[in-house]
């Protein structure tokens, strides 16, 4: 099935090698994936996040894209993204469609460099938290609302960093995912104008000693 023209964009932009976060280029640290996927992309396009359990050593309570390590049995790290896609939210990847990457993040608190792989998912299906050890729920979030100026906004870490920001109800989404939505916004052609003097401040429960 051919790719919708609503992500045709978003598709070249990635083609032609665009995408690379500021400030954060790959640093060798451990390969990892994580997978942006893209449903109703011809009606009313959304993203699929994870919301990771409080009580995890590493990003507790983050609300993220699916993915994680790549292991010695992945092929590449897109076959990582897909993989730990449905291991976390239980997505078919029969009806996972990858149509480009953005280029290796490093993420700090990990030790990782992230490739963040692109997709249609071309056949919707329930999800639900997959792996009860890590997630506590999977949440689908309309491309309208992230490109909403009313829910745009930027953080301001304690160390001193700065990123894009976005308030979806009782979601806060910052810090390395919040990098990666406003990069695929502005991709795609979804970004509407918006403040980005405007601070909301970081939520407490991310700011908690041995939390990043």
């Amino acid at each position: 099935m051919p790719l919708p023209e609503s992500l045709r964009t978003l598709a070249d932009s990635l083609t032609a090698g665009a995408g690379s976060l500021p400030g954060r280029p790959p640093q060798a640290g451990r390969d990892a994936g994580v997978l942006a996927l893209v449903g109703e992309a011809e009606t009313d396009p959304f993203l699929v996040f994870i919301e990771k359990l409080p009580t995890l050593r590493f990003h507790p309570g983050q609300i993220a894209f699916p993915g994680g390590r790549m292991e010695a049995t992945d092929p590449d790290v897109i076959a990582t993204a897909v993989r730990e896609a449905e291991e976390e939210t239980g997505v078919d990847p029969a009806g996972v469609d990858v149509f480009g990457t953005l280029p290796p993040a490093y993420l700090f608190a990990s030790d990782w460099d992230v490739t963040t792989a692109v997709a249609w998912w071309r056949s919707p299906g329930a999800l639900h938290p997959a792996d009860a050890t890590e997630i506590a729920a999977v949440h689908t979030v309309r491309v309208a609302d992230l490109a909403d100026p009313d829910n745009r906004s930027s953080f301001r870490h304690p160390a001193g960093f700065r990123g894009p920001a976005f308030t979806i109800g009782d979601l806060y989404i910052w810090g390395f995912t919040g990098g990666l939505v406003s990069r695929l916004l502005d991709l795609a052609g979804w970004s509407r104008s918006w403040d980005v003097n405007r601070e909301t401040p970081i939520p407490d429960r991310f700011l908690a000693p041995g939390r990043g």
